[in-house]
C-alpha cells in the first residue's frame, strides 16, 4: 500500500481512505505527491 494510516485513530476512517486510495487513480496520485514532499523530493506526478 501506498500510504500508512496510523496517524488516524479511527478505524472506519483508515478504512475508507485505503479504499480510496487503491481504487482511485486520482487519491493515488494524490497520496503518492504528498509522500513525495514529506521526503523531500520533487512529485514524480506533477500537476
Amino acid at each position: 500500500m501506498l500510504v500508512t494510516f496510523e496517524v488516524f485513530e479511527d478505524d472506519a476512517l483508515r478504512e475508507l481512505i485505503r479504499i480510496a486510495v487503491e481504487e482511485n487513480y486520482d487519491a493515488r496520485l494524490a497520496a503518492e505527491r504528498i509522500l513525495d514532499v514529506l521526503a523531500g523530493r520533487t512529485p514524480r506526478h506533477p500537476v
